[in-house]
């Protein structure tokens, strides 16, 4: 019998200089080796030697020589055995890997179980490891398991389903028939695979447009039924029902509907956001998530100006928050929307001035981007002013260059008053006057 994962994990902790764990490394290593050159060895002690594989691969070392060890054990009939067997195959080899054919019949087989977490794992190694050899020779396992009666295996079915059609495009036409029913699950989980599939079809086949397309009132009534629900235990984060399915119809709805702007459904839709974008709040990270949705959304496609407004005050309410990744994302999304509605932009100024005196200098980058986009002739002294004071409190040598270089260019771009643009730059030398550029200089 072959020492035990806890004895080996013990060894390598206890080594005190690196030597003695390299040379505890070593020795288990070769122990592993003989014994798989065992022709007797049997599935426990492979296992056993499969999950110090797996050790060694945490600790980055050489795993290559297990690969068919871990194929071999996938035929034993023992779950635990199969589960080990498969998380060892998923690590140890990828695609580009002639072994990998050798899988072939283990995922086929186990795909067939009765036993539903059986096939869960080889649906799981079919995902995460198919080629395109794999994808044409087990897609029909996959069809199948679409149908199953088992909710667990249709969704994981779905995802693998969407993974296979990357692998091989062709094979979109096989899964599409499934999506109407598929749909009209009342598993959350079941729909969530089932998005995903219509993604991966869509991206991957131009011609299955129109018909995926005839699926969006069925998304948008799973829309509408989410943003109505009131508390459910089962799926609640936050007081938010489900938002990882909230978020992935939203995705799903953009991509159908986005450079289609004579679709009907546009209107359904533009209701629905207005009715999300004020139900929701900024709370929580699960909320926020829902709005960043909602706002892409509204922005993608051509939706009203009215709720374009609006979707730019929920990015200027997350910019209140004290959370820095919601005020990082909601900074970026408005510099990428700015040119739809400027004024609207405009309202939320004082608030990015603020962000200027943030701690995180990442915060403080995007939002000197974003006041220079909002400078126009109108607001040019104004923002200038609190440019001048920010520059006074920087200690950032790349962000005064930065704002040295692009306030020189503003200046001249709008100003018409000659005497306070000359003070402007006065002032500029005197705060970082070592930190304008050649080409910079040139320009005066």
């Amino acid at each position: 019998m072959m020492g035990s994962l806890k004895s080996f994990i013990k060894a390598v902790r206890h080594s005190k200089t690196i030597a003695a764990e390299r040379a505890v490394i070593r020795k288990e290593s070769a122990s592993i080796r003989n014994s798989f050159r065992d022709i007797n060895l049997d599935h426990e002690n492979r296992s056993v030697a499969i999950s110090k594989l797996l050790y060694l691969y945490i600790l980055g070392e050489p795993t290559y020589f297990g690969q068919v060890e871990c194929l071999k054990l996938l035929a034993s009939p023992k779950f635990s055995h199969k589960r080990l067997g498969y998380l060892a195959t998923m690590l140890i080899l990828d695609e580009e890997q002639e072994v990998l054919t050798l899988l072939t019949n283990s995922l086929d087989n186990d795909m067939k179980s009765h036993n539903q977490y059986i096939a869960g794992l080889a649906l799981v190694t079919l995902g995460n490891l198919a080629s395109t050899e794999l994808a044409r020779d087990l897609y029909a396992n996959v069809e199948n398991l679409l149908s199953s009666q088992q909710v667990y295996l249709r969704k994981k079915a779905c995802i693998v389903a969407a993974k296979l059609i990357d692998k091989d495009p062709d094979l979109s036409e096989i899964y599409i028939s499934k999506i109407e029913k598929l749909l009209n699950e009342k598993s959350h989980g079941c729909i969530l695979g089932c998005l995903q599939l219509i993604k991966s079809i869509y991206k991957n086949d131009e011609s299955s447009h129109n018909q995926l397309k005839t699926q969006i009132p069925r998304l948008l009534a799973h829309l509408r039924l989410l943003s109505s629900t009131g508390y459910s235990p089962e799926y609640d984060v936050k007081g938010i029902p489900d938002p990882f399915l909230y978020v992935s119809l939203l995705q799903t709805i953009r991509l159908l509907l986005e450079n289609d702007d004579q679709n009907p459904n546009l209107e359904v839709l533009n209701d629905l956001l207005t009715q999300i974008a004020s139900k929701v709040d900024n709370s929580s990270t699960a909320s926020n998530s829902i709005l960043y949705e909602t706002v892409n959304t509204i922005f993608v496609l051509n939706t009203d100006s009215s709720l374009k407004v609006l979707g730019i005050k929920i990015l200027g309410n997350c910019l209140s928050t004290k959370d820095n990744n919601t005020r990082y994302v909601a900074l970026n999304i408005l510099l990428s929307v700015i040119n739809h509605e400027p004024s609207a932009v405009q309202r939320h100024r004082q608030i990015i001035f603020t962000c200027l005196q943030d701690a995180d200098v990442s915060i403080r980058r995007r939002a000197l981007e974003l006041t220079f986009a909002i400078i126009n002739e109108k607001n040019l002294k104004l923002v200038t002013k609190e440019l001048l004071v920010f520059l006074k409190t920087l200690n950032d040598d790349d962000l005064k260059e930065y704002t040295t270089t692009h306030l020189t260019i503003i200046l001249k771009k709008y100003s018409n008053d000659l005497k306070w643009h000359f003070e402007v730059l006065i002032k500029l030398l005197n705060l970082a006057g070592n930190f304008f550029t050649q080409d910079i200089l040139s320009i005066w």
